[in-house]
């Protein structure tokens, strides 16, 4: 007879780790493990329950990592996810159908790691993930439907590598942003609404890495970007929206490349890149030619040892 659905509920006190093979339960649905509070891991089998819609976490105080990659059709977690006290690591990529983050979350004290890369219908983040004070790694990539960030992100200040990548509805970053003291890499690819950068994030005093290709409605760069002494990497290529650089981006004395590749509004640079003796390569390649020619006059002038990607 062919089983079209069905749920499973594990009981025992005692179990520690969930047998690999679950994750051939093709047509399970419901997962009720309410019981299992010795519970440490998941196995990694488990992202092949691709039907799964509901999953009950109970009392699993030991668990450490919770790996649901993949389970496409997870609509929502349980609010329930606030009793896992010992959780380091929560892997959600690749659930389609996971269209908001619990209020709860923000009581994970021990989070570190939160990954939801793929998560294409997830259009919010709850105000209460400002509380993830232990939060270093945050990874939205393509995750389109994203509309808005917290202002509450501030408060992450533990986090060092914040990813939101192919968001075609965010417009802005709050200006909370700039309290993120301790981000070493902002990577904003192909968020294709995003208009400007607030001023704030020039107070990110640690970042040596932005990512900011194909945001093609950013229009302007803020004079404060020039206050990122650490900097050492500035993508900008298909930013066709942008006519011009700041002159403080002079002021990045540790900028080492700097990636304008097919930046067509660009009409000039700032005199000022002359003084970064450490920028070894500009891309200008699909940029006009007034702006071809004053990298390639960079590249030919004493004390720099930038050149262009020609």
């Amino acid at each position: 007879m062919l089983v079209r659905s069905f749920t499973l509920k594990v009981e025992t006190t005692s179990i520690t780790r969930l047998p690999g093979p679950i994750g051939d339960l093709s047509a399970l649905t419901m997962l009720d493990l309410g019981g299992c509070n010795m519970l440490t891991r998941l196995p990694d089998s488990i992202c092949g329950l691709s039907t799964l819609t509901v999953l009950k976490l109970g009392l699993l105080a030991a668990l450490a990592t919770l790996d649901l990659s993949w389970c496409d059709r997870l609509v929502c977690l349980p609010e329930s996810v606030a009793d896992l006290a010992a959780l380091t690591e929560l892997d959600v990529r690749f659930c389609g159908s996971l269209e908001e983050l619990p209020a709860s979350i923000g009581t994970l004290a021990a989070l570190t790691t939160l990954q939801a890369s793929y998560c294409v219908s997830l259009a919010t983040l709850p105000d209460s993930i400002g509380a993830l004070a232990a939060l270093t790694k945050l990874d939205l990539f393509c995750c389109e439907a994203l509309a808005t960030i917290p202002e509450s992100i501030g408060r992450m200040t533990a986090l060092t590598e914040f990813t939101i990548t192919e968001s075609h509805h965010l417009e802005r970053l709050p200006d909370s942003i700039g309290d993120l003291r301790a981000l070493r890499t902002l990577d904003l690819r192909i968020c294709t609404a995003l208009t400007r950068l607030p001023d704030s994030i020039g107070n990110m005093a640690a970042l040596k890495k932005i990512h900011l290709g194909n945001c093609a409605e950013l229009t302007i760069l803020p004079d404060s970007i020039g206050n990122l002494k650490p900097l050492r990497a500035l993508d900008l290529y298909h930013c066709s929206g942008l006519s011009h650089l700041p002159d403080s981006i002079g002021e990045l004395a540790a900028l080492r490349t700097l990636d304008l590749n097919s930046c067509t509004g660009l009409v000039s640079l700032p005199a000022t890149l002359g003084q970064l003796t450490l920028l070894t390569r500009i891309d200008v390649d699909g940029c006009c030619e007034l702006v071809r020619q004053a990298a390639a006059a960079l590249s030919n002038s004493d004390g720099s040892g930038c050149s262009d990607s020609e």
